[in-house]
C-alpha cells in the first residue's frame, strides 16, 4: 500500500514537473520581450535561441508540445483545426471553425446578422479546403513574389500622380513611396493576423513577441498554403472581412471614393473582387498608399509637411534617420488600417507638439492616448524589425 502511494506520489510529481517545464517553455517563446520601449533591440541572444528551438518545429510539434494549447489559446489553436479537440491538425476544421466562430460572434453583436456574401465565401472555403486544393508557399516566397511586386506596382502609380502634387506634398509622398517595402506591408499583414497577446503560467497577459508571431506565419503558409491566409475570416464582425489585411468594403470603398487618386488606383470594388494572393496584396499596398496621401493632405492644410520634409530631406545618406522612417511608416501604416481618423488626428496633434522629430518612431502615440493604436502600432513595428533580421536568425 505504502509503495503505491509513494510510486503516485511520484509520478503526480514527475508529470506535474513535466507540465511547469512546458509551461515555461512556451513562456519563454512566446513572451519573452525583444524590443525596449524605444524600440531598439535588447536581446540578441534570446532571438537566436527562440529561433533556433523554433526552427525545429513544426506546427504539429508546437501543438505536441503544448507549446500551442488546444484548452486555452484559441487564436493560434482555432485555425489548426484543433482548438477544445483532439486529434491532428486539420486545416479545413480550421478554416470551418473559424467562420463558424465568426458567424456565432456577428449573432452576439448589436445588428445580430452576417452579410450574406460572407457566408457564400465560407462555403467557398470549405470546400477547397476539403478538396485539399492549396498552393504551398514560405515567407520568403511570399515577400519576393507577392508583396514586392505589389509595391512595385505602388510604386509605379505614385510616379504617375508625381504631377498632380504640390512641391511639400510630393516630397512627403516620394518620402513614403520609397521607403514603403514588402517587409512593411508584412509587418503590417503579421499584425491583422497573430494574436496580440499570451497569459503566462504566472496569469499575466503579456505581449506575443515578433518573432512567435512571423515564425508561426511562415508555418501557416508552408503547411496550409496561400488559399488558407486568403480564406482566413476577421472573426469579430459579420462584415465579408477576410484575408491576411483583414479587408472589409469599407476600406475598398475609401479608396475609390478618394477624388485625388487616378483611377488605376481603384481597381477593386468590394473583397469579392479580391480573389488571389497577389489581389490581397495589392490592395493593401494601393489602400496604405490611399491613407498615406490623405494624411499628406491633411498635414499640408495644418502647415506641418515643411518640418517633417526637412527632418527627413538627408534620409538617403543618414542610416538613423532611415531607420526612424521606415519604423515610423510600418507601424503607421497597421494603424491607419485600422482606423484612419484616429490615426490622422494623433500624427497631426504630435507634429503640432514636436519640432525634434528624432523619437518620432517610439513617441507619436503612447498608451495614453489610444491603447488601440499603440498596440497596432508596437505590433506591426516589432514584426517590420524582426523581418528584417529573420533571413539571419532561421537561415538553412
Amino acid at each position: 500500500m505504502q509503495n503505491r502511494i509513494f510510486i503516485s506520489l511520484i509520478l503526480t510529481l514527475f508529470f506535474n514537473s513535466f507540465s511547469f517545464a512546458q509551461r515555461n517553455e512556451r513562456d519563454s517563446l512566446l513572451s519573452t520581450p525583444i524590443y525596449d520601449e524605444l524600440l531598439n533591440a535588447i536581446n540578441s541572444s534570446a532571438e537566436e535561441d527562440i529561433s533556433r528551438r523554433l526552427s525545429k518545429m513544426s506546427l504539429k510539434d508546437l501543438v505536441d508540445r503544448e507549446i500551442i494549447s488546444r484548452k486555452d489559446m484559441e487564436g493560434l489553436a482555432l485555425p489548426l483545426g484543433i482548438y477544445k479537440k483532439t486529434g491532428d491538425i486539420d486545416f479545413a476544421a480550421g478554416i470551418y471553425d473559424m467562420w463558424m466562430s465568426k458567424a456565432r460572434n456577428a449573432q452576439k453583436s448589436s445588428s445580430g446578422k452576417i452579410e450574406a456574401s460572407a457566408m457564400i465565401t465560407a462555403i467557398e472555403a470549405i470546400e477547397l479546403f476539403r478538396n485539399n486544393k492549396t498552393t504551398k508557399s514560405d515567407i520568403r516566397n511570399y515577400r519576393n513574389t507577392v508583396l514586392v511586386p505589389a509595391c512595385d506596382t505602388m510604386r509605379k502609380l505614385h510616379s504617375e500622380m508625381q504631377r498632380l502634387y504640390s512641391s511639400e506634398r510630393l516630397t512627403f509622398m516620394n518620402l513614403i513611396a520609397n521607403n514603403l517595402s514588402a517587409n512593411i506591408l508584412l509587418g503590417y499583414n503579421i499584425q491583422e493576423m497573430m494574436p496580440p497577446t499570451h497569459m503566462t503560467a504566472k496569469r499575466q497577459i503579456v505581449d506575443v513577441n515578433p518573432i512567435f508571431k512571423v515564425y508561426y506565419f511562415d508555418r501557416l503558409l508552408q503547411e496550409a498554403g496561400y488559399e488558407f491566409i486568403c480564406y482566413f475570416p476577421a472573426r469579430y464582425d459579420g462584415l465579408h472581412s477576410l484575408g491576411p489585411f483583414q479587408f472589409t468594403d469599407i476600406a475598398l470603398k475609401d479608396i475609390k471614393v478618394n477624388s485625388r487618386l487616378i483611377d488605376k488606383f481603384k481597381i477593386f470594388g468590394k473583397t469579392t473582387d479580391l480573389k488571389t494572393i497577389n489581389d490581397h496584396a495589392l490592395a493593401a499596398a494601393l489602400f496604405a498608399y490611399s491613407n498615406w496621401e490623405r494624411l499628406s493632405y491633411i498635414l499640408k492644410t495644418e502647415g506641418l509637411l515643411k518640418n517633417f520634409n526637412s527632418f527627413f530631406a538627408d534620409v538617403e545618406t543618414n542610416s538613423e534617420k532611415r531607420r526612424i522612417l521606415r519604423i515610423f511608416i510600418a507601424g503607421v501604416t497597421a494603424c491607419m488600417h485600422h482606423n484612419p481618423p484616429d490615426s490622422f488626428e494623433a500624427i497631426k496633434k504630435y507634429l503640432k507638439q514636436n519640432q525634434d522629430l528624432s523619437k518620432m518612431h517610439y513617441s507619436w502615440i503612447s498608451k495614453s492616448d489610444s491603447k488601440q493604436l499603440y498596440k497596432y502600432y508596437r505590433s506591426a513595428a516589432e514584426a517590420y524589425l524582426i523581418l528584417k533580421v529573420y533571413d539571419k536568425l532561421f537561415m538553412e
